[in-house]
């Protein structure tokens, strides 16, 4: 038999979901096929993030924008409870929003062990080589223990024309339009 929870998103689109209502109740009608319903809890962006940094939801959309192209920036600042070890409860896979120094990035709660160490440790190297088999580790931690779904992967769409001079697409952040001019 199905359960029920809340699942919250932001009502105004973003680049990582233009369309977060429609893709709520999408994901609402999915489950309710299997027998779980979905409780939609719509809020505009500011009060979503306090309502979701509070830990008030059962499950949230969120998304996020690189602005380096390193994998700590994903992995420690979204994934990492950056709580002591002894906030931890012995095999327990999350920690409480209540926790000592908490993440709030962190909006699944999800804490385990291992992947944090290896993720300080990834931290702590300059070691290419070391830095990614750590990160390939710690990566393959959270995708087996899965505290995320992911639903997309934003594609960015820029139109360009010749009357237009200075203009390069960043692998990372921007667009930067400091030296675009029209011809």
């Amino acid at each position: 038999d199905g359960f029920s929870f809340e699942l919250a998103t932001f009502q105004n689109p973003r680049g990582y979901n233009p369309s977060p209502i429609q893709t709520a109740e999408t994901v609402a009608s999915n489950l309710g096929e299997i027998g779980i319903e979905v409780d939609i809890n719509q809020q505009s962006f500011g009060p979503f993030l306090e309502y979701t940094a509070q830990g008030r939801h059962d499950a949230c959309f969120l998304g996020w924008y690189t602005d380096n192209a390193d994998p700590d920036n994903f992995m420690y600042v979204l994934l990492h409870p950056q709580v002591e070890e002894d906030e931890l409860t012995e095999g327990q896979d999350w920690v409480s929003f209540d926790a000592e120094g908490y993440n709030t990035s962190n909006r699944s709660a999800w804490a385990n062990r291992e992947y944090m160490d290896l993720v300080e440790q990834g931290q702590s190297t300059y070691d290419e080589a070391e830095r990614e088999s750590l990160y390939n580790e710690a990566n393959q931690i959270a995708h087996d223990e899965a505290p995320w779904v992911y639903l997309d992967y934003a594609d960015e769409l820029r139109g360009v024309s010749s009357r237009v001079s200075g203009f390069q697409v960043a692998a990372i952040s921007g667009p930067y339009l400091n030296l675009v001019s029209l011809n």
